[in-house]
Order: C-alpha cells, then sequence, then structure tokens
C-alpha cells in the first residue's frame, strides 16, 4: 500500500503507529490533517483523540507537535494543522 506521496506503508501497521512515526521522522513542521490522514489513515476528525493517545503522545511531547486552526498558521480553509516547535526536542546535533 502507498501514500500519496509515494512512501510506501509497512503492512500490517495500525494508523497510530504510523502517525507516531511520522511525527518523529518528517522533515517538515507544518502537517495539514487532510495530509496526516491520507499518510497514516488516521482521520482528520480523530486527530486529537489520536495525539492524546498512548502510542502517539509521546512523540507530541518529545517532538513538540500541536494541533492549531489553519488560520492561526497563516493558511486558508477550517483544517486542522500539526505545527512543530523550533528546535526538534527529541534529536540531538
Amino acid at each position: 500500500m502507498q501514500a500519496k506521496d509515494g512512501r510506501a506503508r509497512a503492512k500490517g501497521t495500525r494508523p497510530l503507529d504510523r502517525l507516531a512515526e511520522l511525527l518523529g521522522h518528517t522533515t517538515k513542521d507544518t502537517l495539514p490533517s487532510d495530509e496526516v490522514e491520507s499518510l497514516t489513515g488516521v482521520p482528520s476528525f480523530k486527530l486529537p483523540q489520536a495525539l492524546k493517545s498512548n502510542t502517539v503522545a509521546p512523540y507530541v511531547t518529545a517532538f513538540g507537535w500541536s494541533l492549531v486552526s489553519a488560520k492561526e498558521v497563516g493558511l486558508p480553509g477550517k483544517r486542522k494543522v500539526l505545527v512543530q516547535r523550533s528546535g526538534r526536542q527529541g534529536q540531538s546535533g
């Protein structure tokens, strides 16, 4: 199975596992909820719950992610966007 960006998804991995991996490994500092949904399978409307899950919450904290409205980061629309504070806490160097 492949995501829209061409990256292969690991077979059998749960959406929450894919979300955790995305938050820990992406080089982007903003991720629109619709993109997150296409890459991980976590529906946009369930993203707030997913970010609080035992699987994903450690990545949210370690890498400094928060969920905000698109307008808060100057993007059009009513969707939500994951934004990362500057400086990835989970990486050295």
